[in-house]
């Protein structure tokens, strides 16, 4: 019996948290479309190499005064559970939503630099239908993250963090926690919309993401 519902769950938990704390914007200098580090932006994103059948996710952070920002993802996916028995084939949806704040400032020395930290809190929500199991299962998650973001051109500025995500079932005592590393790259095409390429190692495998995000 193939069933792929615990990768999918973990790589789903992991992915969300990671693909956010990878994602970075770029204010507009006047209409020439250089690139800064700003935190206003909203992006989605397609996970090239998930198998889900809604593979994006949304994120949105606004810099709420100096140093500070608010930031909030949410998925919505579908993964197809494949059974040698046809009891248990069937679907299984998660619903997650995460809020955190940010902390940003300039690296001292490093001009083209910043530093950051964030801790996040969100609610994983989980359903199974198949002909013989139907189960709905909450999931707490927690997350701190760490990382720098470096302009390297006018146009192209990279970023690496760092990543602890905490899962914990609501109705079970079980949970896990994981280390996570994620890369990302940032290019200006035109004045307000950027894209960036990222890559992000998970416990189970390497998530691979491509987004177009708009930035004030």
């Amino acid at each position: 019996m193939h069933v792929t519902l615990r990768d999918g769950l973990l790589t789903l938990v992991f992915m969300s948290a990671i693909t956010g704390k990878t994602a970075t914007a770029q204010d507009i200098l006047a209409s020439t479309g250089v690139s800064t580090r700003s935190y206003n932006y909203a992006e989605i994103q397609y996970l090239t190499n998930v198998d889900q059948s809604n593979p994006f996710l949304v994120t949105g952070l606004v810099d709420l005064t100096r140093g500070f920002a608010l930031k909030g993802q949410y998925t919505n996916q579908r993964e197809k559970l494949i059974s040698d028995s046809a009891d248990l084939t069937g679907d299984a949806r998660t619903d997650l939503f995460t809020l955190g704040v940010l902390y940003h400032n300039r690296l001292r020395g490093f001009s083209d630099t910043d530093w950051f930290a964030e801790v996040a809190a969100g609610r994983l929500q989980l359903q199974v239908d198949t002909p013989l199991v139907k189960i709905t299962q909450g999931v707490l998650i927690g997350q701190v993250a760490a990382g720098i973001r470096h302009t390297l051109t006018e146009r192209i500025e990279l970023e690496v963090s760092v990543d602890a995500v905490h899962a914990k079932a609501t109705s079970v005592t079980n949970s896990s926690t994981d280390l996570t590393v994620s890369a990302i790259g940032i290019y200006r095409v035109m004045r307000n919309f950027d894209i960036a390429l990222s890559i992000n190692e998970v416990p189970s495998t390497n998530i691979l993401g491509i987004g177009l995000r708009f930035t004030w």
